[in-house]
């Protein structure tokens, strides 16, 4: 009697490779070209190809090649997600079905950013004169850089919405918010000196309003 693995076909073991992409990219989707090996059936294994001593396989019937593949990654994908394609495994033994190709998809960290489901965090640290007056400043998102208003008096702490410039749900359609969370950097203060030399860049800023500055 045949030995079970010559009867029944047996499925192909998955290979694993993993891709990075960008903060971006994480938030908007994209295309990716990767290169992974896997098994293949030896020509050998053809009957019209059929030998005892294959050179190539070594006569497993199975040889290693490579192949390259183009990926579609979904808006909104979180790092550490799997995405998997069907049948770009290892090949299988009598018959038996290829496995999977699992990719583990790892998103590069961006200074500043901070990711809580369908909404983003930025971190941005404005003047002590931009936050008593007031100012319009240049604020980075995944869909390009944008005006962001802060209003006079705001405090460390505070956050700001911009709306729809957060993560898509795919399901709903609806965009989640980039947060601006503020800090505020406030000189140290040793002598009197530098208490009029704050008080003169508020003051300057005052004459200069509306202030643009990029951060």
């Amino acid at each position: 009697e045949k030995p079970e693995s010559e009867q029944k076909g047996i499925r192909g073991s998955d290979v694993y490779t993993t891709v990075e992409i960008t903060f971006e990219e994480s938030i908007l989707g994209c295309r990716k070209e990767i290169t992974v090996q896997h098994e293949e059936i030896c020509p050998c294994s053809k009957e019209e190809n059929r030998t005892d001593n294959c050179t190539i396989c070594n006569n497993t019937g199975k040889v290693l090649k490579k192949f390259i593949y183009e990926i579609s990654i979904p808006r909104g994908i979180f790092s550490g997600q799997v995405l998997k394609i069907k049948g770009k495994g290892n090949v299988g033994i009598n018959g038996g079905e290829n496995g999977d190709l699992v990719i583990n998809i790892q998103v590069k960290q961006k200074k500043g950013f901070v990711r809580t489901d369908q909404d983003v965090v930025y971190y941005m640290t404005i003047s002590f004169p931009q936050a008593v007056l007031g100012a319009v400043i240049n604020v980075p998102t995944a869909y390009g850089t944008v005006n962001c208003e802060i209003p006079a008096g705001i405090k460390t702490g505070e956050q700001l919405c911009l709306a729809g410039k957060g993560v898509i749900d795919e399901e709903t359609g609806e965009v989640g918010c980039q947060y601006v969370n503020i800090t505020i950097d406030i000189p140290k203060i040793e002598k009197t000196e530098d208490i009029e030399i704050l008080l003169r860049q508020v003051q300057d800023k005052l004459y200069d309003k509306p202030v643009n500055a990029n951060i």
